[in-house]
Parts: structure tokens; C-alpha cells; sequence
């Protein structure tokens, strides 16, 4: 294992130029991902960087990332790290070599909602160095349910880094895991929850037991196939409490209440506004945001998931009617 990541060689990002313009996240295109740190801490049940990374948590310099930037043409980058801001000092260092280095881009980073509750100047200090976009992997609403996956949070942190994104105008996109056990006041909890805090941009993955997780070695006997291509977190794979076209009805109606709380928060019009400034200005392509109309009108459908239950064999227990 690589422990100094600054010996790592620089991106050769010339081998995909003829490509790299059609990568793209939230409408916004063209798109560049990099790496600044590699791993994770912390031990949630259903991934597997921890495992793979051994609980390692290794980060690039300030510097080096300063330079790998300096060589990205594309307005808008991705970082991939799985937990931006683990390092708070470095976070801090980081911004202010960037916006030294005259770097303005729309940044993407994922990270967990206890960081910006602590640390809520971290997210002052990105905003001078262009634009910023938080991924939050939420993944549940109570203390239980985060438990339950070994996220080591709190769902009051949930709540108020919501909070504080929306005081200092940060986009967000919360992230919830849906679990297949859920029976119909389980999604309408989470539907009021949303509804409350206005988490308009929230995206819904099935707990999925994938190989390599500690969820796979405790749940891998419960599995209802082995088509390695359904385990794409939007299909279920263990059995359902509820009868599976109820579940995929309330997982599709999810995705629907997502896209009526924002017209609700945010109004229909100044979405709808909003996006057309972003193609009048380039900032997002036509193309785009026909995939990403198509996205929403897909899973919105219960029908999308269903399908390829009826097309696919199972293997072991079956879904379980309530």
C-alpha cells in the first residue's frame, strides 16, 4: 500500500480528452474527477473502502493538489474522496492555496454531516474558491437506523447540517438508504421528514449486501438472487417485508415526493428559471438535462424496478408478502 500519495504519477488526462467532455453531475458538463485523499475511518456495514483501504486514511498534500488542479480545464470537479474534510487543518490549507493560486471552479465533495456541524468555516472558506456542492450520505433519519449500519453519527447532525447549508446558500444532495425490511410508515416518515427540512435533492439507494461488506458476511444467506447486475443499489435483493410491487411503489413515489418538495421549497418557477439561466449561460448542456429529466421520469415509475424482477430468476428466499 502506497503511503506517500504525492509519489503517485500525475493524472495523464490527454488519454481521455476525446471523451472527457461528456462526463457530467447534476446537469453541469464538462466534468473533471480527482482524487485527494484515499480510504476511510470509519466502518459502515454496507461499504467496502474501509475494508479495502484496511481502515487506512492517506492524504495528498496541499500542494500536490494545488498542482493537479492547476492542470484541469474543466469548470466543474468532482473530488471523489469519501470523506472530504477528515483532516480539518489540511481542509483549511487547501482553500486558501487554492484561492492564492487564482482557482475557481464548482466543486463537488462528499462528506458527513457531524464535519459541518463541528466545523461549519470549513464550508465559508470553499465557497470564496468558486462554487460548492455537498453529497451527504444521510442514510437514515434516526439514531436507530444509523445504528444499524455503523455510521457513528447522530440524526440531530443530519438536521442541522441541513440547516446550516441552506444559511450559507451550499447545494446539497442527501442520500438515504431504504431498507427492504420498511413497511408503508417507514417511507412516510421519510416522505415527512423531507417534507420538514425541505431535503428537495434527496436520492434513495436499497440496502444492498455487496460483496466485500460486513452486511454481505451477515445477510448473504437471505439474498433472493445471485444476477450480480441487480445489485445496483436501486433493486432489492433481500426480501421484502412488504409484497415487492408495493415496495418499488412506495421506493418510486420517494422520488416523486423528492421533486414536489423542491417545487414546494423552492417554487416551480424559480426551478424551472433557475435551470434555464444555466443553459443560457453554458453552465449546463441541453443534453444533460434531457438524461437527467429522463432519470427522474424512470425511477419515478415502479414499473422500471419491477421489470427486471419478472425478467431475471431469484435464487434462495423469496419477498415476503406482509
Amino acid at each position: 500500500m502506497r503511503q506517500d500519495l504525492d509519489t503517485l504519477p500525475m493524472p495523464a488526462r490527454h488519454l481521455i480528452s476525446h471523451y472527457a467532455p461528456e462526463y457530467y453531475i447534476n446537469f453541469r458538463k464538462p466534468l473533471a474527477l480527482m482524487e485527494t485523499a484515499r480510504g476511510c475511518p470509519f466502518k459502515c456495514n454496507f461499504c467496502s473502502v474501509w475494508k479495502f483501504h484496511q481502515s487506512t486514511f492517506r492524504e495528498k498534500s496541499p500542494e500536490r493538489v494545488v498542482a493537479e488542479l492547476l492542470a484541469i480545464e474543466a469548470p466543474n470537479v468532482f473530488i471523489t474522496d469519501d470523506i472530504f474534510w477528515m483532516d480539518v487543518r489540511r481542509g483549511e490549507e487547501l482553500a486558501r492555496q487554492i484561492k492564492a493560486a487564482g482557482i475557481r471552479k464548482y466543486f463537488t465533495v462528499q462528506t458527513r454531516t457531524d464535519i459541518i456541524c463541528k466545523f461549519p468555516h470549513l464550508i465559508e472558506m470553499w465557497k470564496d474558491c468558486g462554487s460548492l456542492a455537498i453529497f451527504l450520505g444521510l442514510e437514515s433519519i434516526t439514531d436507530e437506523g444509523l445504528n444499524a449500519v455503523n455510521k457513528s453519527n447522530k440524526a440531530v447532525n443530519n438536521v442541522r447540517a441541513l440547516s446550516i447549508l441552506k444559511e450559507l446558500g451550499v447545494g446539497y444532495t442527501p442520500n438515504f438508504i431504504v431498507d427492504p425490511a420498511w413497511d408503508h410508515d417507514d417511507f412516510a416518515r421519510l416522505r415527512q421528514w423531507i417534507e420538514e427540512t425541505g431535503a428537495y435533492n434527496s436520492g434513495f439507494s436499497i440496502l444492498t449486501p455487496l460483496p466485500g461488506t460486513d452486511l454481505w458476511e451477515t445477510a448473504q444467506h437471505e439474498v433472493t438472487t445471485h444476477d450480480w447486475e441487480m445489485y445496483d443499489i436501486v433493486h432489492a435483493v433481500l426480501p421484502t417485508r412488504l409484497p415487492l410491487d408495493e415496495f418499488y411503489a412506495e421506493y418510486s413515489r420517494l422520488w416523486r415526493h423528492a421533486l414536489d418538495v423542491r417545487y414546494k421549497h423552492r417554487g416551480k418557477w424559480r426551478t424551472w428559471f433557475g435551470l434555464g439561466a444555466a443553459l443560457a449561460t453554458g453552465k449546463v448542456t441541453v443534453d444533460a438535462v434531457k438524461k437527467g429529466m429522463n432519470i427522474a421520469k424512470v425511477f419515478s415509475d415502479p414499473q422500471t424496478f419491477l421489470a427486471d424482477h419478472n425478467r431475471r430468476p431469484t435464487t434462495g428466499v423469496a419477498a415476503s408478502a406482509a
